[in-house]
């Protein structure tokens, strides 16, 4: 991957990690706690295993990325040094923020186990970048896929992530933030409020799974350099939405319910976005741009309507755990990816026919 892209995918999950270490973001306070009071403060008392895997398990995405970015900036081993110190001092600021804030606890233990972490990601990335099979990746990379759009390619990376936040139909993303639902407008019903049939409302649900698996495909198809035969590479990311919404099923509910959101609408929901993604793919990609910009476009509104109205899908029962501490970031992650999809599809969609059509 190249490293614009891989430094997009850093910065993003930087502040995903800042939301957490922050969460719940609310009831701030001054405080004259300082940087040294936390360095030479008491280690904690108690402590679990989950929180030694959670703060060492959290930072190495965080290391590897910016290790890997950093070799691939040719910077030397001075540049990775020097990103290895930009993590950890990340850690400590964030130690230091939550002594303001009354529900989060500062700890120096914490931040040792952030830097082994993030520590562990730079070694991986370290090994990454000289790894002779990385360099034969990057290699089909250039041939397959097109150099001039890493911050899609990049974007198309956090897809799977952004999976995981709750939402009332698999695959659909855009659901509001819990912080935000009261500025929803008036107007807005739900669908459990809305005088349809059941034909009707099981049509809506198949067009919004629909919209939502085409989204990426189209974006997918537009960083395919090839023209001909779509049909297979267009297979792997539907089986990626699968597995990654079973993952947040077992997160939700537990592993006897991994495919509870399987249901016959969705099958045919991505039997139609396959078809659909590779008969366009024919089209000229400004135009695929245009078409994906509208869906996006549709998933925003959609996911504004529904807020109003109570969960009426399949996630609607688990509807509590989307407050969660873990199920908080991921909301987030959904609609901001939404908008980002879009901004980047405008400015696909607004350049000029030659860049689009170029090999």
């Amino acid at each position: 991957m190249h490293r614009s892209a891989l430094g997009l995918l850093a910065l993003v999950y930087a502040a995903l990690v800042a939301y957490a270490s922050l969460y719940p973001l609310a009831r701030w306070q001054p405080s004259e706690f300082s940087v040294l009071d936390l360095m030479f403060a008491p280690w904690p008392r108690y402590w679990t295993w989950g929180d030694v895997l959670v703060n060492v398990l959290g930072y190495v995405p965080l290391g590897l990325l910016v290790g890997w970015a950093t070799w691939r900036g040719r910077g030397g081993a001075g540049a990775v040094w020097l990103g290895w110190l930009a993590v950890l001092g990340w850690s400590l600021l964030l130690e230091w923020l939550q002594a303001h804030l009354p529900p989060r606890v500062p700890s120096m233990a914490d931040w040792w186990m952030n830097a082994a972490g993030a520590t562990l990601g730079v070694l991986g990335g370290t090994w990454l970048h000289h790894w002779p099979w990385m360099q034969r990746a990057e290699r089909w990379q250039g041939r397959w896929f097109q150099r001039q759009d890493q911050a899609m390619l990049a974007w198309m990376a956090l897809w799977p992530v952004a999976l995981l936040g709750p939402s009332d139909w698999p695959f659909v993303l855009g659901h509001l933030p819990e912080t935000i639902r009261q500025w929803v407008p008036p107007w807005g019903l739900g669908w459990g409020d809305l005088p349809l049939r059941l034909g009707t409302l099981a049509g809506l649900e198949l067009g919004l799974m629909t919209a939502a698996l085409l989204l990426p495909l189209l974006m997918a198809g537009l960083l395919w350099r090839p023209k001909p035969s779509w049909a297979l590479p267009a297979l792997p990311v539907l089986l990626l939405a699968c597995v990654v919404t079973s993952a947040a099923a077992v997160l939700a509910l537990g592993w006897p319910r991994w495919a509870s959101w399987w249901q016959p609408t969705v099958g045919m929901a991505m039997v139609v976005a396959w078809a659909l993604a590779v008969w366009l793919q024919a089209a000229p990609a400004r135009w695929r741009a245009r078409l994906a910009l509208g869906l996006a476009g549709l998933l925003l509104l959609a996911g504004v309507w529904w807020q109003a109205g109570p969960g009426t899908g399949w996630w609607g029962e688990t509807a509590s755990l989307s407050k969660g501490r873990v199920f908080g970031v991921f909301p987030w992650l959904s609609w901001v990816w939404v908008v980002g999809a879009a901004w980047l599809l405008a400015r696909q969609a607004a350049r000029s026919p030659t860049y689009n059509s170029r090999p």
